[in-house]
């Protein structure tokens, strides 16, 4: 009563309700592009996978055709790096076209290997596993060697079967070699920090 008769009162009022209004609207806009954010990396996402797809099939050996070699984008709901035998799961199954024995890639090289698959999961064979090996080869002179975790260090991985009379060099790049039928040639893996030759 007294706002609504006095206008020094009213407009005071009217500011504080403005003032307190503007906030509200601002945290709830905030909200919504946090929202909007998560929809706009899965369709980035996508997106991604879809021209790595392309990318890949103009880029590489005859031998691989579109129709070996395809990107589903995951995430990882579930990991482990400290043990002997790590596994991560991935929100993706069956329904979007997982299957057993996939190779799992990131931006940064070789994940593992899909064990076993539900409608909407997969679990993954880490490459922080012991069991898994990759055929691997040095970029610089496309000698094959065979990757393997050394259980010690997340950070670091083994590479063996090179041959002795080849010069490692620090810094050198392992890629993959493309001799299985679960990951494409020259996806980067590693690089060499340490030769024990």
């Amino acid at each position: 009563f007294v706002f609504s008769a006095d206008p020094i009162h009213r407009g005071k009022a009217s500011a504080r309700f403005n003032s307190v209004s503007s906030v509200v609207y601002a945290k709830t806009y905030e909200l919504t592009q946090y929202f909007a954010l998560r929809q706009a990396n899965q369709n980035l996402s996508r997106e991604n996978a879809m021209l790595r797809t392309r990318d890949f099939v103009m880029h590489t050996d005859s031998t691989w055709q579109l129709d070996d070699f395809e990107y589903y984008p995951a995430e990882v709901v579930n990991n482990s790096v400290h043990k002997e035998f790590n596994y991560l799961t991935l929100n993706v199954g069956s329904l979007d076209g997982v299957e057993i024995d996939m190779g799992v890639v990131s931006p940064f090289g070789v994940v593992g290997v899909v064990k076993s698959v539900s409608p909407n999961y997969c679990r993954v064979l880490s490459v922080l596993n012991s069991q898994l090996r990759v055929s691997v080869k040095l970029a610089s002179s496309d000698y094959l060697g065979s990757m393997n975790w050394n259980k010690r260090n997340y950070r670091n991985v083994s590479i063996s079967e090179i041959p002795s009379h080849v010069k490692l060099t620090e810094g050198d790049t392992i890629r993959t070699s493309g001799f299985s039928s679960i990951f494409p040639p020259n996806l980067d893996v590693a690089y060499v920090q340490r030769s024990e030759q």
